[in-house]
């Protein structure tokens, strides 16, 4: 037992200690996944695709520092940004993808502000109220009140085969399990959402209630390939998100288009406008 210890440590160590390299990338062109800030009433243009500089530099050092605090078990700063270091010194990833780089940057600047604002946030499943959705709805009748977050999440888009639902996986994998947090595809996402509408018909507001139950369960809602092409969608999006926002409620999503371009020559798009905004 001793031995293959022995041999395990020193995979690890040829491992860690690889070879190190530079990596200089020309490519400012074609199409390139893009972050930007979302929230309500906020809504900030970070590019994070097409660069305005033709060169761009990155070194790969820190690939090395990462595999070895996570192998000595003394992980200094943990998340997404150290896991996808993790995988490229291992193999289990191709290095130089600048655009995957500066995205998982991003993704890792929102872990940081999460974790730093778990408690404002409310993610802690267990130490959040207990009171279920239409409980909330009805008390909030008596006593309104909005919780908007301190943390805006982010609304990454982009080409097919980019990487971009890779980074938000390797993302939410990083979050604690006692968080408040889903990861699901948009069209289910949808279809739970209309639903959970038909079991609250009759109440004088049943998306608020939808809302509520959802920002119960998930303060963290990560949707994966967000894509309006349902009128029905289409027509409670601004509403629901609206609602979801007030109580507390992140999102990080990613999508094959820009946010201007969301549900383009749709029926009635001018309804769905407001929610773009937003």
């Amino acid at each position: 037992m001793r031995a293959a210890a022995f041999v395990r440590a020193a995979r690890r160590i040829r491992l860690i200690f690889g070879p190190q390299r530079s990596i200089l990338s020309r490519d400012g062109k074609g199409m390139s996944i893009s972050v930007e800030k979302v929230g309500y009433d906020y809504w900030s243009s970070a590019m994070i695709g097409k660069f305005a500089f033709p060169f761009f530099e990155f070194s790969k050092a820190l690939s090395v520092d990462a595999a070895v605090q996570v192998s000595n078990g003394g992980v200094d700063k943990a998340g997404p940004l150290v896991e996808y270091e993790r995988r490229i010194v291992a193999g289990e990833l191709l290095d130089g993808d600048v655009r995957q780089v500066r995205t998982i940057k991003e993704l890792q600047r929102l872990y940081d502000e999460l974790v730093e604002n778990s408690v404002r946030c409310g993610l802690d499943r267990y130490a959040t109220s207990e009171k279920s959705g239409r409980s909330r709805w009805l008390w909030s009748r008596f006593m309104p009140q909005l919780s908007y977050s301190p943390v805006k999440g982010l609304y990454l888009y982009g080409g097919v085969g980019t990487g971009k639902t890779m980074l938000m996986d390797l993302f939410y994998e990083q979050l604690p399990c006692s968080w408040r947090k889903k990861r699901i595809h948009f069209h289910a996402f949808m279809l739970n959402v209309h639903s959970r509408l038909r079991k609250h018909q009759g109440v004088s507001d049943p998306l608020e209630v939808v809302a509520l139950e959802i920002s119960d369960e998930s303060i963290l809602l990560c949707l994966d390939e967000f894509m309006v092409t349902d009128v029905a969608d289409a027509l409670i999006l601004n509403r629901l998100f609206r609602h979801l926002f007030g109580n507390g409620v992140v999102l990080v999503s990613t999508s094959n288009r820009a946010p201007d371009n969301l549900y383009e020559g749709g029926l009635q798009r001018d309804l769905f406008l407001p929610f773009i905004a937003t």
